[in-house]
């Protein structure tokens, strides 16, 4: 249902207008998330304040999370290689099982 009403949001012009006041601060702070979201100052009002769950992430954290992403899926292809037996005595495995053991302490 919320898809639906996404999907109908996105069909009908942005007629009608909301005027509201702030402070200068406040607008600055407004403008500033906008930003981070990378969205505009009205995109951002409207998702704020009318989607169900809005999730909004910093570009900075949108670029961190990719880079989690990436180091996750090193390490599952890593870990795949280990449990076929083809770099079971390489020395970083040998770092990685006495590192393992120490946390397991």
């Amino acid at each position: 249902m919320v898809e639906q009403n996404k999907n109908k949001m996105k069909q009908q012009k942005n007629n009608h207008s909301i005027i509201f006041r702030l402070t200068q601060e406040e607008k600055e702070k407004l403008k500033a998330n906008a930003k981070k979201c990378g969205l505009s100052v009205s995109k951002f009002i409207r998702k704020q304040s009318i989607e169900t769950s809005p999730n909004f992430l910093s570009q900075e954290d949108r670029n961190e999370l990719q880079e989690l992403k990436k180091i996750a899926i090193e390490i599952n292809r890593t870990l795949n290689l280990y449990h076929e037996k083809r770099l079971e005595h390489s020395p970083f495995f040998k770092r990685v099982r006495k590192f393992v053991s120490k946390i397991n302490k």
